[in-house]
């Protein structure tokens, strides 16, 4: 797998209290079970459309006056955009 730190064949671990398995990937990265994921930072379309694909997910798209005053509602909740009214 691309962007592994270890190498797995070589690498010598101790399992304790653990269950040793084997998972799908799909079962290992629920990103889209977490809903909305904020990411600190600024960045230009294509960068925030790679990262997103990098993350197996999407940017969000507000589809409805509700999902838009959800939505604001967790931003204006979240320290970095709390942070960015107080100039």
């Amino acid at each position: 797998m691309k962007g592994d730190i270890v190498n797995w064949s070589e690498a010598n671990w101790t399992v304790t209290n653990m269950t040793e398995g084997t998972l799908e990937l799909e079962q290992l990265c629920g990103g889209s079970s977490l809903g909305n994921v904020l990411i600190p930072g600024t960045f230009d379309m294509d960068d925030a459309a790679t990262m997103c694909h990098q993350m197996g997910s999407q940017m969000t798209v507000v589809k409805s006056k509700v999902e838009q005053n959800d939505l604001i509602d967790k931003l204006l909740g979240h320290p970095f955009c709390a942070s960015k009214g107080e100039n």
